[in-house]
């Protein structure tokens, strides 16, 4: 019996394409013996679509209305409820939908009230790593090393702000606290250009994210698992950019992603252990993308973010870690979906 998995992909956020291109990826590679698969996109305005053709993501990008049926079979089109149906019937849900909608607990919890089985993180912690602030206030009570912040809210900014924010000393990156993918971040290297930073960056929240730039190596780290953990060797970013940015991910091509990294065994052995108790700390399940810098002087380890939904592609860092270990991409499709079936407690008795 061929058992049910329906990926959610799409959603509001500025992720959108991004999430696309990991649904696709997976609806592509998902082993056909083992399940059937379904789809459902979330479009930018919030309509939930049913894809007739799965391979035909795309038009989930677009605004899609009750005329669009109409289109014939190989057309989405809005299910008023049919959505709901889906979802109920599914065995497994795999939530591939990054950034705020997503990523944050929302569709969690929809997914928890329908009593339905789902990959990845509950609602708290995928609301906790979804925002970059909470994330820094909880390792920081863990004794896992942050870079030095600051939190800014949109409607407490006053005439001591800046001055607060230069005293991390430049340069210093501008983050919206609930957003991934790099978008509306700024580094930014001189005062003149921290008032245009702050603007784009609470053009997407209300809560802002003020780190100081730490000079060194962009290092990441994949964690697989439920209780019983298994971590990758780590991989590094080579940005060949000012900073890794949206256009250095997605655009150019020009970033270098190196798997594994080439680190000293000590050092790798200490992302190791340090990626694995912020996913516990943060209750991650599933699985779990930890993102580090490696300080050039001091070869200081900081915690930069831990992403719960990290892109799945198959060019994406966090699928190359695993397969460097020997695990196929359809294997690891699998295993997360497999994560999702059991409780693994019930699987060490």
């Amino acid at each position: 019996m061929h058992k049910k998995v329906l990926l959610i992909f799409g959603g509001k956020s500025a992720e959108h394409e991004i999430s696309i291109a990991s649904a696709t990826s997976i609806f592509k590679n998902i082993d056909r013996e083992k399940y059937k698969i379904g789809t459902i996109g979330v479009t930018k305005k919030g309509l939930f679509v049913e894809n007739i053709d799965p391979t035909l993501l795309k038009p989930v990008q677009e605004e899609i209305t009750l005329e669009s049926s109409k289109l014939g079979s190989n057309s989405s089109y809005f299910m008023e409820e049919h959505w709901i149906r889906l979802i109920e019937e599914a065995d497994v849900i795999f939530p591939l939908m990054h950034g705020p909608g997503g990523e944050d607990g929302n569709i969690q919890g929809l997914l928890e009230s329908l009593n339905k089985k789902y990959v990845g993180s509950k609602v708290a912690s995928s609301a906790i790593c979804m925002d970059k602030t909470l994330t820094k206030i909880i390792l920081e009570k863990a004794n896992l090393s942050n870079v030095p912040y600051i939190i800014l809210n949109k409607n407490k900014i006053d005439d001591k702000t800046n001055e607060k924010i230069l005293a991390l000393g430049l340069p210093i990156f501008v983050k919206p606290a609930n957003l991934g993918s790099s978008i509306g971040i700024t580094k930014v290297k001189e005062e003149k250009d921290l008032e245009a930073a702050l603007s784009l960056a609470f053009k997407y929240d209300e809560k802002v994210l003020v780190e100081k730039a730490v000079k060194g190596r962009e290092l990441e780290i994949s964690v697989l698992g439920n209780n019983n953990l298994r971590t990758s060797l780590p991989g590094e970013i080579i940005p060949n950019a000012e900073y890794y940015d949206y256009e250095a991910k997605y655009i150019t091509g020009n970033a270098e992603l190196i798997v594994p990294a080439q680190l000293d065994e000590k050092i790798v052995e200490q992302i190791k252990i340090v990626a694995i108790k912020a996913y516990q700390e943060l209750g991650c399940k599933g699985l779990a993308r930890v993102d580090f810098f490696l300080e050039e002087k001091t070869n200081k380890l900081y915690i930069n973010e831990v992403n719960t939904i990290p892109g799945f592609t198959k060019i994406s860092m966090y699928p190359r870690l695993f397969l460097h270990e020997g695990m196929t991409y359809q294997e690891l499709i699998s295993e997360l979906i497999y994560l999702a079936e059991i409780d693994e407690d019930e699987k060490n008795v």
